[in-house]
Order: C-alpha cells, then structure tokens, then sequence
C-alpha cells in the first residue's frame, strides 16, 4: 500500500505496506493527524518477508524534526520476553522447576525478608524485589556481578509471591542468575556461563539467528538497528 503522500494527499505516514496491512496505516495516520502521536514506526515481518514498514510525524514536541526511515529510538523490556522464552527452555530441559526455591540455587539472595522465594515468584513479577534499597551507581547494569550483590543487599518490597509489581530493571538479574546457577549446577566442570552465553546455547544457536549481544547496544549506522 502507498503513503498519503504518494496519493498527493497530506502527508502522514511514509514507507510501504502489504495491503493485508492497510489498516494498521490507517490507524497510524489517524494518530498523527489527530494529534494524539507525536511520531511513531512499525516494521512487522512475516515468515522472513517485510510484511509493513511505516513510518511518520516528528521526533520532538515542537515537531520541527521529521522522522524518517532511519530515526533511532529506544526500547524498553524487549529482552524480558527473550528471558522468559530462556527460562521455559531450561526449565524443559530439567535444569529447574517453576516451583525451585531460590534458595537451593542462590542461597546468598534469601534474606532480608526474601526467604521463601520461588523461581516463579521472579519470572512472574512477585519475588519483591522490584527495586533496588538505593540507586544504583552510574553503568553498574553492566557489571552483573555488582548488579546481583546489590539484589542479595536489598531488603524485599512485600513477602516474596503476596503481591505483584512491574521488576521494571531487576527481573533480568533475578531470572538471569538462577539460570546461570542451575546451569553450572549441572556442569560444573564448566566455566560459569554468562547469560548472553546461555542465550546463544538453548535460542540463538538452534534458531540459526545472529545478532548483537544481548546486553550492550546494536551497532548504529551500519543499519542493525533495523
């Protein structure tokens, strides 16, 4: 499908589309014309085929700058879904249970009212430890050892599996670690693993995907962010 501006109408949304997909074009140029998006993009691929990419409207509020094909933007929480797709493979293969105390893996994190604490309590948002006691130093997401100390310091928000609240930048850590450790409970002839490396072993490996590590940005200008 074509853009408005193709049709020499006004111009919403730029790029092209698989007519299956006209109404998604539609609804992103009833956004922006109505003011509702300040700017937006969609690419939806299908089977390996670019089904839609679309783009349009500004990057900024004054809307001074367009977006175009190849604005950057930053996304949040795609590596939970990558992370829980992980643990269901590794839980699968009998390295854990849903129902694993954290302590039998981790004895080192239950404490400070975090005793108790099942593996499912992590994937699912309830372990309690949706925040850190105090912010963390600059850069120290990166530096998971660090990151891990602080979780097994940190006192819990509620009694591990009472309640539910969004682990925004901690359950990757969570879930991470027990993973780490249940794979070198099974291994230990091996050398510690880090987490992209479990990620490359049980998905990336099998699906014959290739891709920036998980854990630091994709290469900018070169088109990956794409």
């Amino acid at each position: 499908c074509r853009s408005r501006g193709e049709q020499g109408m006004s111009v919403y949304v730029h790029g092209h589309c698989d007519a299956a997909f006209a109404p998604v074009r539609a609804v992103m140029e009833e956004l922006l014309s109505s003011g509702k998006e300040c700017g937006l993009a969609v690419c939806v691929m299908q089977h390996g085929k670019v089904m839609l990419d679309l783009w349009g409207g500004h990057t900024d509020a004054t809307k001074e700058q367009g977006w175009s094909e190849d604005t950057i933007v930053n996304v949040f929480s795609t590596g939970k879904g990558l992370t829980a797709i992980l643990a269901g493979i590794m839980v699968d293969k009998g390295y854990l249970s849903f129902d694993t105390p954290v302590e039998e893996l981790w004895p080192e994190y239950c404490r400070n009212g975090k005793e108790g604490t099942l593996f499912r309590h992590l994937l699912t948002h309830r372990s309690g430890s949706a925040a850190l006691d105090k912010p963390p130093a600059p850069g120290i997401v990166y530096d998971w050892d660090a990151l891990v100390h602080l979780l097994e310091e940190s006192e819990a928000c509620w009694e591990p599996g009472s309640k539910q609240g969004y682990h925004a930048v901690t359950l990757g850590h969570l879930v991470g670690e027990m993973l780490i450790r249940a794979y070198h409970r099974r291994h230990p002839d091996r050398p510690r693993p880090t987490f992209s490396a479990l990620l490359e072993e049980f998905l990336v490996a099998p699906l014959g995907c290739t891709g920036p590590d998980i854990l630091w940005s994709p290469r900018v200008g070169d088109g990956a962010h794409r």
